[in-house]
């Protein structure tokens, strides 16, 4: 299986890497890239000279680092295959891509050492769940695949004096008789508001364009009132959480909600999105109220960029 890095933009492709940080315009204009000592681990433009914290999703700027090579993922499960519906337990090792030595030391992202995201080539299971970091660098948790079926496993963390990563892996249960082709969703968009728990989510998007710099947002209602909810919690260190992926699943993203055009304990949750290219993504968005994690699903269909017709 193909893993490949990704900037804090966390944007990837299975045809190749991109790192996006690099050549990318400083939040201040005219700022030399030679005096950047510090960039946000979710926003790729936002530098900086000193410490301090990104105007846009208010996360702690990290140092920043040369070390920009593929860093590489090792999973282990025992038992080895996973058995569906079984408890199966879940090792990562992360390697230093030029020493190859395991990587020991992490920085902190939103309250956890690394987000591990794991999808259903269906699309229809979706877990975020925190491996436990050992000393020696292992990293372990334990999970239920319901159903015999590939599993696509992403991981999104910044290795201490690293570039943040996002890195795929693939696991497959015992059973599953679906090739990777063969087993390929073909989503039809689905914008329609959800309900987990007590709240109703709905999405309001404009016409989402491949490669455009978009706002995806979010109200939370009441379920049973239908009252716009104004008591979200923090979770995770972020008023919310999204993880988008494409129906193949080869794209991929995190993201965390813009403070400024969000409201702090809602009813409306606003995030920065860039869906790399056109076609039917899926969409998960979390959030926290009275204790309890919501978790809804939507279907957002991408758009072609317009062809410059200057060709």
């Amino acid at each position: 299986m193909r893993e490949l890095p990704l900037s804090a933009v966390l944007v990837f492709s299975l045809a190749g890497a991109s790192i996006c940080a690099a050549g990318a315009q400083g939040a201040s204009r005219g700022f030399s890239s030679a005096g950047v000592r510090y960039v946000c681990p979710m926003h790729a433009d936002v530098r900086s000279g000193i410490a301090g914290t990104c105007p846009i999703c208010k996360m702690r700027l990290i140092p920043r680092s040369t070390r920009l090579g593929n860093y590489r993922m090792e999973v282990q499960t025992v038992p080895d295959p996973p058995v569906a519906g079984q408890l199966t337990s879940l090792g990562l090792l992360v390697r230093d891509p030029y020493s190859q030595a395991r990587v020991r030391d992490f920085e902190l992202l939103h309250d956890r050492f690394l987000h591990l995201f794991v999808v259903s080539q269906d699309l229809e299971f979706f877990a975020h769940v925190h491996p436990h970091l050992d000393p020696d660098g292992q990293l372990s948790t334990d999970l239920v695949l319901p159903r015999p079926a590939m599993y696509e496993m992403y991981a999104d963390f910044t290795p201490a004096g690293g570039t943040p990563q996002l890195l795929q892996r693939g696991v497959i249960v015992k059973g599953a008789r679906a090739s990777v082709v063969d087993g390929r969703v073909h989503l039809s968009p689905d914008l329609a508001s959800k309900i987990d728990g007590s709240v109703r989510v709905g999405i309001h998007a404009p016409d989402i364009v491949a490669g455009r710099q978009q706002l995806l947002t979010f109200s939370v209602e009441n379920a049973e009132t239908g009252e716009p909810v104004r008591d979200l919690e923090p979770y995770l260190g972020a008023q919310a959480h999204l993880f988008s992926v494409s129906d193949d699943l080869a794209d991929a993203f995190h993201s965390h909600p813009i403070a400024e055009v969000s409201s702090a304990t809602g009813p409306d949750v606003s995030f920065q999105v860039a869906f790399s290219r056109a076609g039917a993504h899926r969409v998960w968005v979390q959030m926290q109220r009275a204790g309890r994690v919501s978790t809804v699903a939507f279907t957002v269909p991408v758009l072609p960029a317009p062809q410059d017709k200057s060709d």
